[in-house]
């Protein structure tokens, strides 16, 4: 540290204590006291900043512009730091004017790495053109770099080693108790599966005694009926019934004969053996009553064939047998709305009238 020597006073009390000097000398010379003299505000140990690294490589032979003279500086001031990172002469910097247009190409002679953009200066004022051209060159500088890092990163993973692989856990030991297990249950036979008993379709033969209230006979007889499932638990059916029946008079017999076609959809209530099902239909039908005369003298017999039809009320009672087959009890209540009459003189007339019901059992599979 630089030291005052002894006895001296500093420049501003030696004025200040000199009457003798003129007011404005004095003010002059106080001012310059405060100032110091040059370099004193630096202090003594702080480190100078270096000068920027020179610009190498750079060729502008090729632009004649009038700019291009500039662009050394300009192209050092937008490098900077960046400019000072590299060592010298690592970096070839070319431009080429063409007419208005300039390229400008950057080479990192280390990596073989260049890059190189055309920009048009038409529209660029001639007075900012250089550095408008350093800017360019900076940013091709700063693509160089991501270029250089990127492919030292690659480097970096192709070079390192890869993991060892996970050493592979023992089989676990297997008891002999265990592989005689799994020997026996491979040996063990399949068995087959039994019949699905759920199916989209029932088809069954049927037993039939029904009744018209136009006559005290039964006409007994059978059908087939096949059953629609797929909408489960609503219900639809189609059946074929066939019955006949015939009774003696005083003077011959008579006979009655009906077919009919029923249509039925209903709801099923159903648990795991037993079906409920309940709904409504409606048959169509064709009658014949015949009539035989034991003395043709007495009496003439005819026959008279006609239609009939009735709505009806149902309901079936459903009981899984054994695997896909099925048992069921069906009645149906209904009335005659077309009637047959079948006239027997002294005699109960054959008519197919009034009410109409019928009771069946059905044997039934479901396919």
């Amino acid at each position: 540290m630089p030291q005052r020597c002894a006895g001296s006073e500093p420049l501003g009390s030696v004025i200040a204590s000199n009457p003798s000097l003129p007011r404005p000398l004095a003010a002059a010379l106080s001012l310059l006291a405060l100032l110091g003299p040059p370099g004193a505000g630096r202090a003594q140990g702080e480190p100078q900043q270096p000068a920027a690294a020179e610009l190498t490589g750079l060729d502008v032979s090729a632009c004649a512009a009038s700019w291009a003279r500039e662009l050394p500086r300009l192209t050092r001031i937008e490098l900077g730091a960046a400019l000072a990172d590299r060592p010298s002469g690592s970096l070839e910097l070319g431009v080429r004017c063409e007419a208005e247009s300039v390229t400008m190409q950057v080479r990192d002679r280390a990596t073989a790495t260049t890059t190189e953009r055309r920009m048009d200066l038409s529209g660029t004022a001639p007075s900012v053109r250089g550095r408008v051209v350093a800017l360019a060159i900076a940013g091709l500088m700063r693509e160089l770099t991501a270029i250089a890092r990127a492919a030292a990163a690659d480097r970096e993973r192709a070079l390192a080693p890869e993991p060892a692989p996970k050493p592979a856990r023992p089989a676990a030991r297997t008891e002999p108790a265990a592989e005689m297990r799994e020997q026996e249950e491979q040996e063990e036979p399949a068995v087959p599966a039994p019949p699905s008993s759920t199916g989209s379709l029932q088809v069954g033969l049927l037993l039939l005694a029904a009744n018209f209230a136009g006559s005290s006979d039964l006409v007994w007889g059978g059908g087939v009926r096949a059953d629609y499932l797929r909408l489960a638990p609503w219900r639809f059916a189609l059946d074929l019934h066939a019955g006949t029946y015939a009774r003696d008079s005083d003077l011959g017999s008579a006979r009655l004969l009906s077919a009919s076609l029923g249509a039925r959809a209903g709801f099923t209530l159903a648990s795991s053996a037993l079906a409920l099902f309940l709904g409504v239909g409606q048959r169509l039908g064709i009658a014949r009553a015949s009539a035989r005369a034991e003395d043709e003298n007495a009496a003439t017999g005819k026959d008279v064939l006609g239609a009939w039809t009735a709505p009806f009320a149902f309901a079936t009672l459903e009981l899984a047998a054994f695997g896909a087959y099925r048992i069921a009890l069906d009645g149906e209540l209904g009335i005659v709305l077309l009637p047959v009459h079948g006239r027997v003189q002294r005699g109960e007339d054959i008519d197919v009238s009034g009410a109409w019901a019928a009771l069946s059992l059905l044997l039934a599979l479901r396919l």
